[in-house]
C-alpha cells in the first residue's frame, strides 16, 4: 500500500475536483469515504505517469499537494518562456556576467584541464521576486524596501578644516526611503538600479541619490581560471580584475545639490565631509588588475613545491593618473605532512615597480606548529635586499615569533612581534617593526569583551622611504540585555610620532576615540539604534580637534 493516511471533511465532496477516488484500483478502502491515501513526497517518483488506479498521479500536472488539501496548478508560460528560442539564448550570454555565477568547461577526462570565467557586473541579477513586487508596469518592477529616519548631533572644535559652509554645532535630520528597480530581461534576469529618495525636514529639500549611499556603489570582481595537468604538474594561469569600495565622489558634479551639514558631517550624500575620521574616503578606492602564471607539482615526503609570476596594476580613484604596477616571482617549498611537529616552509620572491629597474629580494624560512594541546607557536626568518639602477642599498633581516594560547576555553589571547615586509593591495611596499598583544574573554552568555595593543614603526619603499611610528591601543565589550538588544562599547587610543612633514618642533598627533552602541529591535520589522562617540585629538597645526556626535536612527523594513 503507498502513501499515508488522511482524513478530512469537505463541504464539496461531491466536486470531482475534491472527492476522493474509489476506483477499482483502491478497492481496499473504497468502503470508507471520509477518507483517502496520497502519495508522500518521496513515494510520488515511483507512479506512473497517467496510472488510472491513482487519481493524484503524476500523470495529471494538477495532482494534489502533498497536504491532500488543495491542487497544484502549472501556471501558464509567461512572455519569455512562450518566447524561449530567442530569450534562452539571451540568458546563456548574460549569464556569464551575473555575480557568482561562472561558466565553467572541463575535459572529459579527470584532472587534464578545465576553464572557468567567471566576469559579475553588479547591475545583473536574478535575486528577485517579481510576484512580491510593490508595483508593476509590464516588465518593469519596483519596490521600496524600507523607510528610515536618522537625525545627528555634532559639538566641534579645533583647527582641522571644515567645509566653510558648515556650522560647528547642531543638529541635522533625514527621512529616506531605499529603492529599487529591476527590469526583466529574461525569464531569470534582471537588469536592477538602486536609489535613495530622502527628505532633509530641517532644510525642506527633497533630494535622490543613485544607490543605497553615495554614488554608484559599484563593486565587482572579475575571474578568468584555466587550469590543466601537465604529468605530475598542476598548471594554473588566471586573470583577477576587482573594485574596490565605490565610484563615488569620483567625479564631484555626480554629488547632489540637497545636502545638510554640520562639523564634519552630511546628509543627502550619505557619506562623510573631506577628510571626516573613519567614513568613506576616495583615496582607498580603487582598481586593480592581477594576471599571472602558476605551477606546483608534490615532492618526495609530503613536501610540495609552488613557482609563480603576476603582474599586477593599480589605478586609484582619487587619481587614474597615479598608476601604479608590480611584477613579482615567487618560488615556495613547503611540508604539507603530519609527522613533524613544526611545519616547515621556504620561500623567495623578487619583485619590481618599475620593470625590473629595481628589485627587491627577499628569502624566507618559516615554521608552525603546536607546541601543546593549547598553545600554537609560528615563527620565521628572512633577509631582503634591493638592487638596480638607482643603486638601492637598503636591506634588512625579517623575522617574526608569535605564539596563540587558549588559555580557558573562554579566553584567548595572542602575542607576536617581528619585523615584517608586506606589499600592500595599492600595491606599495612597507618594512616594519611591530608587537602585538590581544585577548578576548567571554564572561558570562550575554557578555564578552576584547583588548589590543599594538606598536609599530613602518617604512614605505615605494614613496621613497617616509616613515610612520606610533602606538595603537583600545578595548571594547558587548553586552546583550535580553535576547534582543545589543550594546557595544569601547575606547581607542592612538599615537602617531611626528615627522618632517609636519613642521619644526612639531608635536606628536595622539588621539582618544569613545564610543558606545545601543541596538534593539522596536517591533518586529523595526530597528533602532543609537550611537555615541567622543573624539580628542592633539597634534600638528591643522589635526587638533575635538568632538561630541550622537546619531539616532530608526529603520522600517517592508
Amino acid at each position: 500500500m503507498i502513501g499515508s493516511r488522511y482524513e478530512y471533511q469537505n463541504s464539496e465532496a461531491g466536486s470531482p475536483e475534491y472527492a476522493d477516488y474509489t476506483g477499482e484500483g483502491d478497492t481496499a478502502n473504497s468502503s470508507t469515504s471520509t477518507g483517502g491515501y496520497f502519495p508522500t513526497k518521496i513515494e510520488t517518483q515511483y507512479l506512473p505517469p497517467n496510472n488510472p488506479d491513482y487519481s493524484r498521479s503524476r500523470g495529471d500536472r494538477g495532482y494534489w499537494a502533498y497536504s491532500g488539501i488543495w491542487p497544484v496548478r502549472p501556471a501558464e508560460d509567461n512572455y519569455y518562456q512562450r518566447n524561449g528560442a530567442f530569450y534562452d539564448r539571451v540568458e546563456r550570454g548574460l549569464g556569464l556576467f551575473i555575480p557568482n555565477e561562472e561558466l565553467l568547461a572541463h575535459s572529459s577526462e579527470p584532472n587534464a584541464w578545465s576553464v572557468d570565467l567567471d566576469y559579475g557586473l553588479p547591475f545583473l541579477t536574478r535575486d528577485v521576486s517579481p510576484d512580491r513586487a510593490m508595483f508593476k508596469f509590464g516588465p518593469l518592477y519596483l519596490d521600496i524596501l524600507g523607510l528610515s529616519f536618522s537625525a545627528l548631533y555634532t559639538q566641534y572644535s579645533g583647527d582641522a578644516p571644515l567645509d566653510p559652509d558648515a556650522p560647528d554645532e547642531g543638529w541635522i535630520g533625514i527621512v529616506g526611503m531605499p529603492l529599487r528597480a529591476s527590469l526583466r530581461l529574461t525569464d531569470s534576469i534582471y537588469l536592477q538600479a538602486t536609489g535613495f529618495l530622502y527628505f532633509l525636514p530641517l532644510e525642506g529639500e527633497v533630494g535622490l541619490n543613485s544607490g543605497i549611499g553615495s554614488g554608484w556603489g559599484l563593486g565587482t570582481n572579475a575571474r578568468l581560471n584555466m587550469e590543466w595537468q601537465w604529468g605530475a604538474w598542476n598548471v594554473r594561469v588566471y586573470d583577477y580584475f576587482g573594485v574596490v569600495n565605490s565610484l563615488a565622489d569620483v567625479n564631484e558634479s555626480w554629488q547632489v545639490d540637497e545636502i545638510d551639514m554640520v562639523g564634519r558631517y552630511r546628509f543627502g550624500a550619505l557619506d562623510s565631509a573631506a577628510d571626516a575620521n573613519e567614513f568613506w574616503d576616495p583615496r582607498f578606492g580603487g582598481y586593480r588588475n592581477d594576471v599571472g602564471a602558476e605551477a606546483q607539482r608534490p615532492m618526495p615526503d609530503e613536501w610540495w613545491f609552488i613557482g609563480g609570476v603576476v603582474h599586477s596594476d593599480y589605478w586609484p580613484e582619487e587619481d587614474f593618473d597615479d598608476h601604479r604596477q608590480f611584477d613579482q616571482l615567487s618560488l615556495a617549498y613547503r611540508y604539507l605532512g603530519d609527522d613533524w611537529m613544526f611545519a616547515p616552509s621556504f620561500l623567495y620572491t623578487m619583485g619590481s615597480a618599475d620593470q625590473f629597474e629595481n628589485l627587491t629580494h627577499r628569502v624566507e624560512a618559516r615554521f608552525t606548529g603546536r607546541l601543546t594541546e593549547y598553545l600554537t607557536s609560528f615563527a620565521s626568518l628572512g633577509y631582503l635586499w634591493q638592487t638596480g639602477d638607482d643603486d638601492a642599498d637598503f636591506d634588512t633581516f625579517l623575522w617574526e615569533v608569535g605564539l596563540v594560547h587558549d588559555l580557558t576555553p573562554y579566553t584567548k589571547h595572542s602575542l607576536s612581534a617581528g619585523q615584517t615586509y608586506e606589499l600592500s593591495e595599492t600595491l606599495e611596499e612597507y618594512v616594519g617593526d611591530y608587537v602585538r598583544y590581544t585577548i578576548a574573554h567571554q564572561f558570562s552568555d550575554r557578555l564578552s569583551g576584547s583588548a589590543y595593543a599594538q606598536w609599530q614603526d613602518a617604512q614605505n619603499l615605494t614613496d621613497g622611504g617616509t616613515t610612520s611610528t606610533g602606538w595603537i591601543t583600545g578595548a571594547r565589550a558587548s553586552y546583550k540585555l535580553g535576547y534582543d538588544t545589543n550594546i557595544t562599547a569601547g575606547v581607542t587610543y592612538t599615537m602617531r610620532e611626528s615627522t618632517f612633514e609636519d613642521g619644526p618642533g612639531a608635536p606628536d598627533e595622539e588621539t582618544w576615540v569613545y564610543f558606545a552602541m545601543l541596538q534593539k529591535p522596536l517591533l518586529s520589522r523595526l530597528q533602532g539604534t543609537a550611537t555615541y562617540q567622543y573624539i580628542d585629538q592633539t597634534g600638528p597645526v591643522g589635526s587638533n580637534l575635538e568632538e561630541h556626535l550622537l546619531i539616532l536612527s530608526l529603520f522600517l523594513t517592508f
